[in-house]
């Protein structure tokens, strides 16, 4: 297996990606790559926007996500 302790931050993106495209759950990527759940969502999430894969479902998803969340800043702030 790899030494993942030498790894730095672009290969351990990379493997990310790598695993992801294989088919890899978010749990078995955040067993082999020992990243949090939230740093691999940001690095798929990344990859995938990039290549255009995202569907019109997921960006109506994430953007509704978002003016959730300024809407609640502004009505805490």
């Amino acid at each position: 297996m790899l030494d993942l302790i030498s790894l730095n931050q672009h290969q351990k993106k990379a493997l990310v990606i790598q695993l992801y495209e294989q088919g890899k759950t978010r749990l078995q990527i955040a067993e082999v790559a020992h990243m949090g759940f939230k740093d691999i969502a940001d690095v798929i999430r990344k990859h995938t926007d990039e290549d255009g894969n995202l569907d019109d479902k997921t960006r109506e998803v994430e953007r509704y996500s978002r003016a959730r969340v300024i809407s609640a800043r502004q009505t805490f702030s």
